[in-house]
């Protein structure tokens, strides 16, 4: 087998496109540019118009607590949880003759189905919900399964996952940006009916956006001018690609070096969430309006479009432990930030500094975790780390949620009460994670840029 799957001390030698002229990279980038700019825009619509309804549905249809929320939550994250599998599928075995393409159709064919469900429910019964968010979460993993095994092979072969990713997480902040007080009206002044169906509509239109994938299908044509035995040639190709495919998996499987990057990254999301107790938090002590919650969106994006300049600017020259350290110490801050939320004036600036201080951690890691993926099985190995981030995410949350219940409404304090205990206790608990950094693989520990590490 190659080298490319050795990930136990060295960064994975994925051949770089460095021969190759600027022109020549900005071509062969460019393709995939489009496909994220056009799937993230559409998929921020889709949740501009059901996101934060779908929180007050559950708060106020449902009567569920910030307990009952993460609880459901985790149910209804168990497609997260599955992106190894789907990544997988989607390596070994074509649909249709596409490995990618019509997988990503079908990815927002049932993101559209399950909200015309949403839309159509008489009562909101709590099953019923549930069934029809697993749908959602569904084609909404896949989608990013299939996109960012396309980003991750297309961007780890240019050097270029940092830029890309920047790209991915930046245009729906961008456009959230101008969009935040729609978001606010829409969910203050819209049904649930309405809302959804804007969403199923919405989501439609992501599905001729899967032509823009870059793939030959895998079928043998009957032609004139293909013989009998250009066809078992071809047949013997896909077999061959296939194994190998299947080879790399099992090999990077059984890398120390992976598992040790995807156990950092869980335990670091893993941590006590405050997503859900903040919500609860905002419109309880706080009593800020949907409006108002909606608008924050707009100081959210403005503090991560920053972040994300900066990362898409500095990523090629950000020594590679100084990711490491930065994802730790980024993660520490955000409780001591959350900590000066106290009313409107002070939620600005807040939500301001903690999207900065967000997005460089979310990118730190992630970075971190594409750069981990060996050639061929990027689906299978990026929806691993990102499955792991998912299952922590959900329970991460299902913690903080716990926390700040324990600490406040479920033990007789007070509501404030919870939410700084909750804080206290998240900042310890993420200070530990420092045990984990000396267990990391060799080249986590390089001072060297990230490129240059490829490189060499």
């Amino acid at each position: 087998m190659p080298n490319t799957i050795e990930l136990t001390e060295e960064i994975p030698s994925t051949p770089l496109i460095s021969k190759q002229t600027d022109a020549s990279t900005f071509k062969t980038v460019l393709p995939v540019a489009v496909l994220i700019i056009f799937s993230v825009i559409i998929n921020t619509f889709v949740g501009t118009f059901s996101g934060e309804k779908m929180r007050f549905l559950l708060k106020d249809a449902l009567h569920l607590s910030a307990n009952g929320t993460s609880t459901l939550g985790i149910i209804a994250g168990i497609p997260g949880y599955l992106r190894p599998f789907m990544g997988a599928t989607a390596d070994l075995f074509p649909l249709f003759g596409f490995r990618r393409r019509t997988y990503y159709a079908l990815s927002w064919l049932l993101i559209s189905l399950a909200y015309f469900a949403l839309a159509h429910m008489i009562a909101f019964h709590y099953v019923a919900v549930v069934l029809a968010l697993i749908v959602t979460g569904l084609g909404g993993n896949l989608l990013f399964v299939i996109m960012d095994a396309v980003m991750v092979a297309i961007g780890n072969a240019t050097a270029s996952v940092g830029r890309l990713q920047a790209l991915q997480q930046g245009i729906p902040l961008f456009i959230m940006a101008f969009v935040a007080h729609m978001k606010g009206y829409v969910t203050q002044h819209w049904s649930y009916s309405h809302c959804f169906t804007a969403s199923a509509l919405v989501a439609l239109i992501g599905i001729p956006v899967a032509f823009l994938i870059q793939e030959k299908s895998t079928k043998a044509h009957r032609s004139e001018h293909l013989t009998e035995s250009d066809r078992q040639a071809h047949h013997e190709k896909l077999k061959a690609d296939k194994s190998e495919s299947l080879a790399a998996l099992k090999l990077a499987i059984k890398s120390p070096g992976l598992w040790a990057v995807v156990g950092f990254v869980f335990y670091l999301i893993f941590t006590p969430g405050i997503n859900t107790a903040q919500f609860y938090y905002m419109t309880g002590p706080l009593h800020f309006s949907a409006q108002f919650i909606g608008s924050l969106d707009s100081y959210s994006s403005a503090g991560s479009i920053i972040a994300l300049l900066l990362f898409s600017v500095l990523s090629k020259k950000i020594p590679v432990h100084s990711m490491v350290w930065g994802a730790f110490l980024m993660d520490c801050s955000v409780y001591l930030i959350m900590m000066l939320l106290k009313d409107e004036n002070s939620a600005k600036y807040v939500t301001l500094i903690y999207a900065i201080v967000g997005m460089i951690y979310n990118l730190c890691l992630v970075t971190l975790a594409a750069r981990a993926c060996p050639p061929k099985i990027e689906g299978a190995i990026y929806g691993l780390v990102l499955s792991a981030i998912a299952l922590a995410g959900a329970f991460g949350e299902k913690l903080g949620s716990a926390m700040y219940d324990y600490f406040g409404p479920a033990s007789h304090h007070s509501i404030v009460h919870g939410w700084y205990s909750l804080l206290i206790w998240g900042f310890v608990f993420t200070a530990l994670a420092v045990v984990f950094i000396p267990f990391l693989p060799k080249w986590t520990k390089s001072r060297e840029p990230l490129t240059a590490a490829i490189s060499s």
